[in-house]
């Protein structure tokens, strides 16, 4: 019993230790496994953390791999439950989030990479081609994002659908975005087909399409930049 008390008092004493450094400046200076542990603290409320997180910085690589972890490969790592799956992604979400409601709402949505930067917050690191319109008023700022979720290599896309929400939200403007799940950025075919599609249906509306952007987690390509979007939609 002494030697579980004593156990629990550690621990205690780590996690304020830990709290306390966080207090005072954040992330700074601190290992990632460190910041690992102060997210998994409220899912796991009394068990030393720190080796499950050096596990899962092993398996993954770092705290954004861990976070955009599927939750079959978490619950898959001893240690892992339920309520620690949720954990992650509630942070993951809480995140995104935050972006999507402070910085980006600030911002004009005036070039690639702003729009780039935005997608792959919200799209970039999901194992599935996902598909985002992103509508503007006429100083190009954000009025409203939406996202379909599509499959490992396919996002349902309804052009009609985006004309209709863009009435609905009064936007002068559409960005359209997706990411490929794997390292290439490079457009497909389809790519290129659904956004002419896409293009006469917001024409019909007297909605202009800027641009579309495709994302990686680490790349992203404009068919604007790459010249295979007419000139007038600009």
């Amino acid at each position: 019993m002494n030697s579980e008390l004593n156990a629990d008092n550690l621990n205690a004493g780590h996690r304020q230790r830990l709290f306390n450094r966080f207090s005072a400046s954040g992330f700074s200076g601190m290992a990632e496994h460190e910041i690992l542990e102060l997210i998994l603290f409220s899912a796991i409320p009394r068990r030393d953390v720190k080796p499950l997180a050096k596990k899962l910085l092993l398996r993954f690589g770092s705290v954004a791999a861990v976070l955009d972890a599927e939750k079959n490969e978490l619950l898959n790592i001893a240690g892992i439950g339920e309520r620690t799956v949720a954990q992650l992604r509630l942070y993951r979400e809480i995140v995104t989030l935050y972006v999507g409601q402070t910085k980006v709402k600030r911002e004009t949505l005036n070039s690639g990479r702003a729009v780039a930067d935005f997608a792959r917050v919200k799209l970039g690191g999901s194992r599935y081609e996902n598909f985002m319109v992103v509508f503007l008023n006429t100083q190009n700022k954000l009025i409203d994002f939406d996202v379909t979720q599509g499959t490992v290599n396919r996002a349902t896309v309804y052009p009609r659908n985006i004309a209709k929400r863009a009435l609905e939200l009064h936007a002068d403007a559409v960005i359209l975005a997706h990411n490929h799940p794997g390292d290439n950025a490079m457009p497909s075919a389809e790519d290129v087909a659904i956004t002419g599609i896409i293009r006469e249906a917001l024409n019909a509306v007297e909605v202009r399409l800027i641009d579309h952007i495709v994302v990686t987690p680490s790349d992203y390509v404009s068919l604007r930049a790459m010249g295979v979007m007419d000139n007038g939609d600009a």
